[in-house]
């Protein structure tokens, strides 16, 4: 069996002023440490942290920042690890601009790398979608914004060690992932919830 070369990253960050801090992502450290017991190669890399000096403002009147590495030295960072995968950490909405830019330069560098985005922010997109296919009058979307992003290959809900190892495998080797619990795909999606 092949095993892949696996990028996880915790993607720029926005910030409305106040204090701003960085904490290690626990999700994609225990992922990482997964993927290499199950033989694949591992890179985390956090954008935000190694960018911490770079403040960029994106809306002056609200006081919003960007916090983290330029879009060139990203790219160059994943076109010098050469992933199969790249993975991102969206715990929260304002991980979420920084997530969707990574998937458009990992694609950039490689159109065939596999994007997959997990983390709360996911989790909780695809359960608000769910819960307003049943519930038409909750004002839910009735679409799931993050997989409309045609950089993004998957999304990662709940608990995601074992089902990115499984992701990881049924990538590299070809393998169906329809069938891969925890796993959306934009054109299985229905199948899936």
């Amino acid at each position: 069996m092949k095993k892949a070369r696996v990028l996880l990253i915790s993607p720029n960050l926005i910030s409305k002023g106040g204090e701003n801090r960085v904490q290690p992502s626990l999700g994609l450290m225990i992922i990482g440490q997964m993927l290499l017991d199950d033989g694949h190669v591992v890179k985390i890399h956090d954008t935000a942290l190694e960018g911490w000096d770079n403040k960029n403002i994106i809306d002056p009147k609200n006081n919003s920042i960007t916090i983290g590495q330029s879009d060139e030295e990203i790219k160059k960072f994943i076109s010098d690890f050469s992933p199969d995968i790249v993975g991102m950490s969206v715990l929260f909405s304002n991980f979420l601009k920084g997530a969707h830019c990574i998937a458009r330069l990992a694609k950039e560098v490689d159109k065939n790398i596999k994007v997959v985005l997990g983390g709360n922010h996911i989790s909780n997109s695809v359960s608000d979608y769910s819960y307003g296919l049943i519930n038409k009058d909750s004002n839910l979307p009735n679409f799931i914004n993050d997989l409309e992003d045609d950089n993004v290959d998957f999304a990662l809900i709940g608990e995601g060690e074992t089902p990115m190892v499984t992701l990881a495998n049924a990538i590299i080797n070809n393998y169906d992932v329809s069938k891969i619990p925890g796993i959306v795909k934009k054109l299985v999606i229905k199948n899936i919830l």
